[in-house]
């Protein structure tokens, strides 16, 4: 390890303190774009934003998605969802669940079980009839789905 002196390395001769400085982001200042956030050096998320650092931010708070670091592209608000749903498309991240990501795997079950530890981080403690109400909705509409037009299922 070098010896570091007023922010000046002595091995290297670099002021610390300047590079460290230039590559500082004020809060709020990544703007607009698509993120991706990331687990062992896997892509486990892609998500868009305004204010993407905030955004990144409140996925770190409510801790249902894990990951050890995240990344970012700049785009046009215009672009976002374009840009957002081809990064899905070639990636195929696993907290990315909608029906279209869900429906490219293959999954029939478009409506997937959430973890128990996600109802504790979302919404507090909750009740087993909530949990059984929750379950059976989350049945119907994994059957409705299965559904012909004729109603049969299939």
């Amino acid at each position: 390890m070098d010896d570091v002196d007023n922010g000046v390395s002595y091995a290297t001769g670099r002021d610390l303190e300047g590079d460290i400085l230039a590559g500082a982001v004020p809060i709020g200042g990544i703007k607009c774009g698509v993120y991706f956030l990331i687990r062992d050096r896997r892509i486990v998320y892609v998500g868009r934003a305004v204010h993407i650092d905030m955004r990144v931010a409140s996925h770190v708070w409510d801790g249902y998605k894990k990951f050890d670091s995240w990344s970012w592209i700049d785009c046009q608000a215009s672009e976002q969802a374009a840009t957002e749903r081809a990064m899905i498309n070639r990636f195929m991240p696993e907290y990315n669940v909608d029906s279209t990501t869900r429906m490219l795997r293959g999954e029939r079950d478009l409506c997937p079980p959430a973890p128990e530890d996600a109802f504790d981080n979302m919404f507090g403690r909750i009740s087993p009839e909530s949990r059984a109400r929750w379950d059976a909705q989350r049945e119907e509409r994994a059957l409705a789905f299965l559904r012909d037009d004729d109603g049969a299922t299939g």
